[in-house]
């Protein structure tokens, strides 16, 4: 997958059953959305994340994403 620091061996995911997804922001996200539709795991995670997923949205969607790519919070 993406990650850089994740060693080739490890990329390829042959099986996948289950992926418990702790919250959205996109450190945790990585390539879930990949994952996921290769695979089609079940996720668990909590409601309104799991409203984005079924919704197909992008990694960039995610409010967190989008706050995260401004200068200045408030």
């Amino acid at each position: 997958m993406t990650n850089p620091f994740c060693p080739e061996a490890l990329k390829n995911v042959a099986r996948l059953d289950a992926i418990f997804l702790t919250h959205a922001h996109t450190d945790h996200m990585g390539d879930l959305l990949a994952l996921a539709k290769q695979h089609k795991p079940k996720i668990a995670a909590i409601f309104e994340t799991c409203l984005w997923l079924e919704q197909g949205l992008r990694t960039r969607d995610l409010p967190m994403a989008r706050a995260a790519r401004r200068k200045s919070v408030i």
